[in-house]
């Protein structure tokens, strides 16, 4: 999802969604979450569990635009399901994206969020 012109920083933004999840999802297990800079550009990465699931975000703002990616999968499943959220990740360009070369010999290439 995107939102045009956000009128709050990436680390606002992060810290209000942090302080709403909780309240929002009674069984809410933070499990990472953090700003880190990746290609010179700040990016939340924030993984929690829920009712049995657990997401991984990520949210990065460019040209005045907020993109915020989640990608879901039952908490059993979770590790199965991460090279298909590589491929969801794959299809998301933000400024040209650029490849991304896999880590092991059977990877196919992904293309960065960021």
């Amino acid at each position: 999802c995107t939102s045009e012109a956000p009128t709050q920083s990436l680390e606002v933004a992060a810290r209000r969604l942090t302080t709403q999840l909780p309240l929002a999802l009674e069984d809410y297990q933070e499990r990472s979450n953090g700003i880190t800079t990746r290609d010179g550009r700040q990016v939340h990465e924030l993984e929690f569990a829920a009712k049995g699931r657990r997401t991984r975000q990520l949210t990065l703002i460019q040209d005045g635009v907020r993109y915020t990616v989640a990608c879901s999968a039952p908490d059993a499943a979770f590790a199965l399901a991460q090279p298909a959220f590589g491929r969801i990740l794959a299809t998301i360009e933000v400024g040209g994206g650029e490849a991304v070369q896999p880590t092991q010999p059977d990877e196919k290439p992904e293309r960065r969020l960021y």
